[in-house]
């Protein structure tokens, strides 16, 4: 992770359940996202008692590759 960012996504458990990417602030942090609803890692809202930044808001920085999660069929 040297000189990058890393943004995660998390499923907001809201009505719209919407997902979210949201920073992550270093090897300690990554260590400790807690589980979400299927078991997969997703990071809090916030870390350190400080709201994280989202990857879609206009604090965060210039995204140069993004990884979504999903599922590949083959016929």
């Amino acid at each position: 992770m040297e000189g990058k960012t890393l943004f995660v996504p998390r499923i907001d458990q809201s009505a719209d359940k919407h997902m979210d990417f949201l920073k992550i602030y270093g090897e300690d942090d990554l260590r400790t996202l807690p589980s979400g609803v299927w078991g997969i890692k997703e990071p809090s809202d916030e870390w350190q008692s400080q709201k994280r930044v989202s990857a879609v808001c206009e604090a965060a920085e210039r995204l140069d590759l993004i990884l979504l999660p999903g599922e590949f069929y083959l016929k």
